[in-house]
């Protein structure tokens, strides 16, 4: 937040550890999440919430392999990534130039 400058600052510095093992969240370390947190009801339903969506995430692309199988998924992905970069690039180009070089005079 604004008047924090290193993230030392924010406060507590939680190492990447695992959330969610083997489908289910790990208790101890949502707890020592929430404990942390002002919002925990809020923030345990976001938590929840994400990890459903990455659960329905696995479930669908499964379900498009198995279909369609791991050739096709790859070229389709590949198809949607170049269609994305051109799309991108396009809308890039649309802004004034020294927008699109990374410099905002003033």
């Amino acid at each position: 937040m604004g008047a924090f400058r290193e993230v030392f600052q924010e406060g507590l510095i939680i190492p990447p550890v695992k959330l969610v093992e083997g489908g289910k969240m790990v208790g101890d370390v949502m707890r020592l999440l929430l404990s942390q947190i002002r919002s925990k009801h809020e923030t345990a339903g976001d938590f929840r919430a994400q990890v459903a969506a990455n659960n329905t995430g696995i479930r669908r692309l499964q379900e498009l392999l198995d279909r369609l199988g791991p050739a096709s998924v790859a070229f389709y992905v590949d198809e949607l990534m170049a269609y994305t970069e051109s799309r991108v690039r396009a809308e890039l180009a649309k802004l004034p130039r020294h927008l699109r070089c990374g410099r905002v005079s003033g």
